[in-house]
């Protein structure tokens, strides 16, 4: 009874708190924090120096160059299969 109750007040403070714009949870790092960490980390600063400088975690560091890494991936192997469509259009 008594944990049904809180679950309901807990759920309705939850959606005035999102009327009220507040949505909660830990705000994003900033895109241009974890550029300049990739920029000094590719310049031979270590990745907890960098990390720790910038104020951002070490965990989200990796993960964005893991992501960074994979996008640029995708978008050289792009653009060799448009540049191989292009030199075949001419025949």
């Amino acid at each position: 009874m008594e944990r049904e109750l809180k679950a309901e007040r807990a759920a309705a403070g939850r959606v005035a708190a999102r009327a009220r714009g507040r949505t909660g949870g830990r705000p994003r790092t900033s895109f241009d924090k974890l550029e300049k960490a990739r920029i000094l980390y590719e310049d031979g600063c270590s990745a907890a120096d960098a990390c720790k400088t910038l104020g951002i975690g070490r965990r989200t560091f990796f993960r964005h160059l893991a992501e960074m890494t994979q996008a640029e991936f995708e978008a050289k192997q792009a653009d060799a299969a448009n540049s191989r469509i292009t030199e075949n259009e001419d025949f």
